[in-house]
């Protein structure tokens, strides 16, 4: 007896019945019951049978496994996406040739939107799940996936050994491509960078990635306010508070009057090299004992006044 090949009119799993439905986004087909009795007095049937499913006008061709031998004699059920693959129309017919296939040791897939990295947390897990739903795979098809209501289109870019393979019972290696239209964000400082810093801090923070000690929010806030209180030391022009005659707060506390903290001047701390195992080395803050004249801030406008010419 020769192989199995027969022609069937092709609908899509969507319109037929609810069981058919539920299997549109997985790899296999449903075929008539005369196709069961066909391939059951056929001596060399492997288990799961696997067929090539072609267009025979535009000699378009994938594959697929069989759920079910349910549909009405002359017909073949197919996943909506098989169905774009081979540009088949419903009624159209489709040629059905029984096939083996090696078992798979690789496949590539391209996502073919961004979405779905974004959307899905897990991919590869995700995909793993879906392909339970199919018996084999080929080169250069494009699956559909559903998460969420949701459907995302999935390239298989490349298979081995084969151009299509089997992956029922086989530990297949499994990579992904970029996903088509993804653009890699540029890789920028984790930390906010002060607008008037000038050119040597915005470089220095910029190279700065989470995990450094400029990358917590927490600790650059302390650096920042180290940095500036040694800046306060010194004379910086055109910074410090401002008066006026008229004693109006208005204006006199200008953003572009303060110091801006440069972290270009930051320093990392030197390793005590003195330190011996079993010590414990406590740093204690040193309390201030006493205010100087030199802490106390002016107040413009305020004190005591005198008269050099006395009151009558």
């Amino acid at each position: 007896m020769g192989p199995f090949s027969r022609q069937y009119h092709a609908y899509s799993m969507i319109y037929a019945d609810e069981k058919a439905q539920n299997a549109n986004y997985g790899g296999k087909i449903f075929l008539p019951p005369s196709a069961l009795q066909v391939l059951m007095n056929k001596p060399d049937i492997e288990y799961p049978m696997m067929f090539k499913l072609t267009n025979p006008v535009l000699s378009m061709s994938t594959h697929a496994g069989v759920l079910e031998f349910t549909a009405p004699e002359g017909q073949c059920y197919v996943p909506s996406w098989i169905m774009s693959q081979l540009c088949l129309e419903n009624g159209q017919v489709i040629q059905v040739n029984y096939t083996t296939l090696p078992k798979a040791s690789f496949a590539k897939f391209q996502p073919q939107s961004a979405n779905f990295i974004e959307d899905i947390g897990d991919h590869r897990a995700m995909l793993e799940r879906h392909l339970r739903d199919y018996s084999c795979i080929s080169k250069d098809d494009i699956i559909v996936v559903n998460y969420l209501n949701k459907d995302y289109k999935i390239l298989i870019m490349e298979t081995k050994p084969n151009d299509a393979v089997s992956i029922v019972d086989t530990d297949m290696n499994v990579d992904f491509a970029t996903p088509k239209g993804y653009v890699e964000p540029q890789k920028s400082s984790s930390i906010s960078i002060p607008k008037r810093s000038n050119a040597a801090s915005k470089k220095f923070l910029q190279t700065q990635e989470a995990g450094s000690p400029l990358g917590t929010p927490e600790i650059r806030s302390k650096i920042e306010e180290h940095l500036i209180n040694e800046a306060s030391q010194h004379f910086n022009p055109f910074t410090g508070a401002c008066n006026r005659l008229d004693g109006k707060k208005k204006g006199t506390k200008a953003k572009n009057n303060q110091i801006v903290a440069d972290f270009s001047k930051y320093k990392r701390g030197i390793p005590n090299y003195d330190w011996e195992v079993g010590t414990l080395n406590y740093i204690r803050a040193s309390e201030k004992t006493s205010t100087s004249i030199s802490d106390t801030k002016f107040k413009a406008f305020q004190g005591k006044s005198s008269k050099l010419r006395e009151s009558r």
